[in-house]
């Protein structure tokens, strides 16, 4: 089969007597080696598709599982937004819970129970999404084997003991006290150790790191947000680590010294909710002052 060079340099050696005719002959050639090649094209694929059939019927049902590309998904993107709605729902309720509410079954328990599923079922979609090559970011680890390797030698740990139920096993010593010697120490550790669910919020920054070049919101913009969120994540943790200190210290607190201090009925300084308001004006002051 000629080459396409050789019909073109053809009309420009005088081969033929006739330029228009050889021209228009050897471009008909050329239309002709495109179909051919096309039909070549086609041929290879449909060899590749048999030869694929062929693997998968030698390999049965155990298949190479396929990976997500997280920027041609929607759905997996729909699932992103979830995932931050109960990072907020976790970031928010977590510390208030340790600080100021006793462990029980309840509405909020359930919530959270339903949370550390979707984190679940979250972990395990984190060994079939492409990721950025820690070595060279620019490039995309497409490989399932890696995806699964580099995540469990990276931030899989966090995530599980994130997850550890350990709401359940506080509930436990409490309807159970004889199970738990030491009880009261033991109650405490436990209700403390309550605050590693805020590990989850490493999936936000994570999240953060994979669409934040999507959007197209300007460095700046970025910068100012992070800044405004850190900002009121931190009055919260303040206001709930101070209202801790009144709500399970000793009798005679920074609480009770307010009282005698401003005076007022009992009922301003009593429940949760009027108490959290209280710290959260000291640490929106301490903060931002």
């Amino acid at each position: 089969r000629p080459s396409a060079e050789a019909l073109l340099e053809a009309p420009a050696t005088g081969k033929s007597s006739m330029p228009g005719k050889s021209s228009s002959r050897s471009y008909s050639q050329l239309g002709s080696l495109g179909e051919l090649g096309k039909e070549d094209e086609r041929i290879m694929e449909s060899e590749c598709t048999m030869k694929s059939e062929e693997r998968r019927q030698r390999s049965g049902c155990f298949l190479r599982p396929s990976v997500i590309d997280p920027f041609g998904s929607s759905k997996l993107f729909m699932w992103d937004v979830l995932i931050v709605v109960l990072l907020f729902f976790t970031g928010v309720t977590t510390p208030f819970e340790v600080a100021f509410l006793e462990p029980k079954f309840g509405p909020l328990f359930y919530l959270h129970q339903a949370a550390n599923m979707a984190f679940l079922i979250d972990s395990g979609l984190q060994c079939f999404i492409m990721v950025p090559d820690p070595v060279c970011p620019t490039v995309t680890i497409r490989s399932s084997d890696r995806i699964i390797r580099n995540y469990l030698t990276g931030w899989f740990w966090i995530d599980f003991i994130s997850m550890l139920p350990i709401d359940t096993a506080l509930i436990y010593c409490d309807k159970h006290p004889e199970a738990a010697p030491h009880e009261l120490t033991l109650e405490r550790i436990l209700r403390a150790a309550r605050l590693i669910h805020l590990l989850r919020l490493t999936r936000g920054a994570r999240l953060f790191e994979r669409y934040h070049t999507s959007f197209g919101f300007s460095y700046g913009a970025m910068s100012l947000a992070k800044f405004f969120g850190v900002v009121v994540l931190s009055c919260h943790f303040m206001a709930c680590l101070w209202g801790a200190l009144a709500m399970q210290g000793d009798d005679f607190s920074w609480l009770t010294a307010l009282q005698n201090a401003k005076g007022g009925p009992e009922t301003i300084y009593e429940g949760p909710a009027k108490v959290y308001c209280i710290s959260l004006y000291w640490a929106v002051i301490t903060l931002t002052s």
